[in-house]
Order: C-alpha cells, then sequence, then structure tokens
C-alpha cells in the first residue's frame, strides 16, 4: 500500500512537471512577438513568488521544498522576492531557535539578490509621482498647491510613527480618497494623516483621539493630556507654508497706552514641529476659541525676533495656531472620515 501510494505520488510529479516543461515549450516555438513588435520569446520562463515570508511558517518551508525537489524543471527558473530575514524567523519556529536557518535557505537559492533599501521619503515620492491630486486639493491645510506640500505631510508622520512602506502606501491612497470629496471649510490634513497613521500603528491612541477622550491640555507631564502621549512619540521637523503675516495681521498686539508690536513674520515656508502641530490641532477640535492678543506665546517670540534671536521648529509651530483655528475643528468628521476610508479598502 506505501509503495503504490509513492508510486502514484511520484507519476503524478512527473505529469505535473511534463505539463509545465510542455507548454513552456509551446510558448517559445509559437514565436510570439514582445510587445515592442521585436524578437522572440526565448528561454527561461520564469515563476515569481512573491511574499513567501508573510505566510505561515508551515506553508513557507512546505513550499521551499516543493520548489527545490518537485519543480527542478529545465528552462524554468524560479524567482522568489522575500525578507530573508524574516522568513529565517519562520524557519526557525519550525525547527527550533538553535536551527542554522541561513545555511538551510542556501540548499534552494542558487543566487541572492539584494534590492537597494529606499528611504521612506524617497519611496513615498515615488508613489505620489504616479498620483494625481484630487480636484478637492484646495481644501486641505497645507494647501496642496504642489506635490512637495503632500510629500511633507505623508513623510514627517510616517517618520514619526515608523509606519511601515504598506502602511504608508495604503494611507496614501485614503487620504487622497479623502482630498477628492468637495468640503465647506478646510480640513486639517496634518491632523487627518496623523489619525490615519494612528489607526494603524496605536489603535489605543487613536481611539482616545478620535473620541476626544484625551485631555487638550498642554501639559507634557500630564498622563492624561494628549500632549504627554504626543511626547512619546518621535518628533520630526516638516516644512510647511504658513500665512503667518497674512493670518496673523499687521499688528500682533496692542496694549493700553503703550505702541503696537508690528509683525514681523512673512506669509512663507516655515520648519514646525509635527508634535506642537497636532498638539495646536488638537486643541482646537475641543475648543476652537483663539484670541491672538492673548497669545503668549506668540508674544514672546515676537519679542525673541525683535532681540534678533532665531527661532525653533517647536516656536515656528506658533505661528500656525491662528490658521488652525479657522480650519474645520469637527473631530467627529475626522474620525468619520478615517473610518469610511479605511472600510472602503
Amino acid at each position: 500500500m506505501l509503495c503504490s501510494n509513492h508510486k502514484e505520488r511520484y507519476e503524478s510529479i512527473q505529469y505535473l512537471k511534463k505539463e509545465i516543461r510542455q507548454w513552456v515549450e509551446a510558448a517559445v516555438s509559437a514565436n510570439l512577438d514582445q510587445l515592442d513588435g521585436q524578437g522572440r520569446l526565448d528561454y527561461p520562463a520564469f515563476i515569481l513568488i512573491d511574499e513567501l515570508d508573510r505566510c505561515r511558517p508551515t506553508y513557507a518551508v512546505e513550499m521551499l521544498e516543493t520548489i527545490k525537489h518537485i519543480f527542478d524543471i529545465q528552462g524554468v527558473v524560479f524567482v522568489l522576492a522575500t525578507d530573508t530575514a524574516q522568513l529565517q524567523h519562520a524557519i526557525k519556529v519550525i525547527y527550533g531557535e538553535g536551527f542554522d536557518a541561513q545555511n538551510y535557505l542556501g540548499r534552494f537559492f542558487q543566487r541572492r539578490f539584494t534590492l537597494n533599501r529606499k528611504s521612506r521619503r524617497e519611496f513615498i515620492s515615488n508613489i505620489l509621482e504616479v498620483r494625481s491630486l484630487p480636484d478637492g486639493s484646495a481644501m486641505m491645510w497645507p494647501e496642496l498647491n504642489n506635490p512637495r506640500a503632500l510629500l511633507e505631510v505623508v513623510t514627517a508622520v510616517s517618520d514619526s510613527l515608523e509606519l511601515s512602506l504598506r502602511q504608508t502606501e495604503q494611507i496614501i491612497d485614503r487620504l487622497l480618497f479623502v482630498i477628492s470629496k468637495p468640503r465647506r471649510k478646510k480640513v486639517n490634513l496634518i491632523f487627518l494623516m496623523y489619525l490615519f497613521a494612528l489607526h494603524e500603528k496605536d489603535y489605543q491612541l487613536y481611539s482616545g483621539v478620535s473620541d476626544g477622550a484625551l485631555s487638550h491640555a498642554q501639559d507634557k507631564f500630564n498622563e492624561k493630556t494628549f500632549a504627554h502621549k504626543i511626547s512619546l512619540k518621535k518628533d520630526v521637523t516638516m516644512a510647511v507654508f504658513i500665512r503667518a503675516n497674512t493670518e496673523i495681521g499687521s499688528v500682533v498686539f496692542r496694549a493700553q497706552g503703550k505702541s503696537d508690536i508690528p509683525n514681523p513674520f512673512d506669509d512663507n515656508f516655515y520648519n514646525v514641529s509635527l508634535g506642537e502641530i497636532v498638539c495646536y490641532s488638537y486643541q482646537f477640535m475641543l475648543n476652537d476659541s483663539y484670541r491672538l492678543r492673548d497669545d503668549r506665546e506668540l508674544k514672546e517670540i515676537v519679542e525673541k525676533i525683535d532681540a534678533n534671536g532665531s527661532l525653533n521648529m517647536q516656536e515656528n509651530s506658533i505661528l500656525a495656531k491662528k490658521e488652525l483655528s479657522l480650519l474645520e475643528c469637527n473631530l467627529s468628521l475626522y474620525k468619520n472620515l478615517v473610518e469610511l476610508a479605511v472600510h472602503l479598502d
């Protein structure tokens, strides 16, 4: 009985190999033209297998064994695109932590090639080059009047929360979907992108933020505040166009019996702190009232400029507060946008 089963299995494998070999030979002999109308199809035939490292460990090992022992067909080359470190980890799950997975894989691969690792910014830039900005781009802040604006936002948030490339690409498509919808009021793109990222990377914090359960007090030492939660994340610099003159006005502060304090800032690109922008954004989601004359932080940075000082990225972020207060500040709307885009994937 055992011999009979083995014979049947062997004959089935040989039949399958014969069928594949004949299929390849037929394709070559048919002398099919290539897309450019020149040349001919020729050996070898390539069979591509992608993301084997993401499969169940037992399946990944069985696939490798099958390719090695069954599909050794002349004129056919198998190409496996995989994260080798993750694949080795899967093998150790089967054979034990002390198993030499690297040498084990050497049995299967005749040649190995390592692709160059792109920076996250370059990866995002390449994606945006083949995506077109929807018509609703004007109803976003920062204004998406050039590809750089969206590149800055997506890169900053992705770097801060250390999103995978797959997560980053998914969020870009979700953002573009949201941007394409008509709006009555400008949407805070940075806050929206941050919510998308939290939904993928830190769902517990996403729930607390989107439900408005965290305090908006700017106290980074209070564990119940959003500012504290954000301070635990990596802060990054991003270039944002801020209408620091148009929105703030020509005078920053007027005091009774004293000279007016003029606005020394221009409408321009400023290097700001992602963490500060997100914190201010959340603050205005829960309380959108903003009184320019009561903004002590703004007065302090104006005085610093008057004293020939230079501003850091946290201080530059203060210049965006007036614009942030004028954006769509309905927190429920942002949550609905995220939930809708995620479920439409």
